[in-house]
């Protein structure tokens, strides 16, 4: 969840980790280490300003995955993505609170889910906006940040440098419409992605693949 501006300037952003969900690897499931329908991912879906300036309204979407040798074709794989929970989001301070969840978070099947939220809060009397709020948080131009991973591997990121468990074999960057901008072959376990590497500002697709591994996808701001 990002709070910016038009002239694509970055204020903040809010992870949607969460108490309540423990993320695991997926080799973990298919080895037993980890029970199947555990969480590999956690995203922001449909997020919505309220009526107040200081929060945000958001459907938590929770991805499940069970390893089932026994199905047919060659993925074996069943994964399970669901709005589980309807969260008010304090913009201020990242404070989370759950309006509403479902009940069935565990079957393999997929049930009905929330979709779309607005909500109503309501506003003390006499209530001013701190107009210092926002401008006091802007993340600064030099440390572009990692907003999102897949959530199947072991892969960290502090702010501009991606560390994997092995060697990154090819980094491709993608503009919004989908061209490629950028691809190195960096054959080792950690690259610094500057802003140098992007032609400008904005949000790029980063594709990352890793030695016998499938790509991981990664949504990449480059603050102006």
């Amino acid at each position: 969840m990002f709070i910016s501006r038009y002239d694509g300037k970055v204020y903040k952003y809010i992870d949607p980790d969460h108490a309540d969900y423990h993320l695991v690897l997926s080799e973990d499931i298919k080895n037993g280490r980890e029970p199947g329908g555990s969480v590999i991912e956690l995203q922001w879906h449909h997020c919505e300003w309220t009526n107040h300036p200081y929060y945000a309204a958001s459907l938590l979407k929770v991805m499940r995955r069970w390893w089932n040798p026994d199905k047919q074709g060659p993925v074996k794989w069943i994964d399970r993505l669901t709005a589980d929970e309807i969260v008010l989001v304090n913009l201020k301070d990242n404070n989370k609170l759950t309006l509403m969840e479902l009940v069935d978070k565990t079957s393999p099947s997929v049930p009905n889910d929330f979709d779309f939220v607005w909500v109503w809060v309501a506003k003390p009397q006499g209530f001013i906006e701190d107009t210092t709020w926002l401008t006091n948080d802007i993340i600064p131009a030099a440390q572009p940040m990692l907003r999102r991973s897949d959530g199947r591997r072991n892969i960290n990121v502090n702010r501009n440098v991606i560390t994997a468990d092995t060697d990154i074999t090819k980094l491709k960057m993608y503009s919004v419409k989908g061209e490629l901008v950028r691809s190195i072959q960096p054959s080792r376990k950690q690259v610094a992605l500057t802003a140098k590497l992007f032609p400008h500002y904005g949000m790029y697709l980063v594709v990352l693949e890793t030695a016998g591994g499938k790509p991981a996808t990664f949504n990449w701001i480059v603050p102006r």
